[in-house]
């Protein structure tokens, strides 16, 4: 194990209920989630925050990010979506490894239990179209 735990889940050694990877990034489900569905997207390649992110991984994270926000809107139908990042602990940065949250909104807010977690992960992936989320694409 590393002393960042998302290159742990990139790399297998850490847990993760993973909805989408390809060559450059990474998306799983957060451990403890604002509201139903929300989706963490990470690249692979450890960058502390956005001051360390370089290209191309920068692209890809976007192009990650837009594709998983359709999939959360078509599987969940939230009634907005908060797309939030955060740079430094003193922004509330949590785990320097840049990532980006997708956090599905509606009038309601709460938490899901690890089994809620799952099947808001699987109805991602089938969005997405992909049963095997580490199978990449092209």
């Amino acid at each position: 194990m590393s002393d960042c735990t998302f290159c742990d889940i990139v790399s297998g050694e850490g847990p993760a209920e993973v909805v989408f990877e390809d060559e450059l990034t990474l998306a799983f489900m957060d451990i403890v989630p604002y509201t139903d569905g929300h989706t963490l997207v990470i690249p692979k390649r450890h960058s502390a925050d956005i001051f360390e992110l370089e290209q191309p991984e920068a692209d890809a994270v976007w192009r990650t990010t837009i594709r998983l926000a359709h999939a959360i809107r078509d599987a969940l139908s939230p009634a907005g979506l908060t797309v939030r990042q955060a740079n430094g602990r003193v922004a509330d940065q949590h785990i320097m490894h840049f990532h980006i949250h997708l956090i599905p909104r509606d009038q309601r807010e709460k938490r899901g239990s690890l089994t809620q977690i799952g099947e808001f992960a699987e109805r991602i992936r089938a969005a997405l179209g992909r049963s095997d989320p580490r199978t990449p694409t092209s």
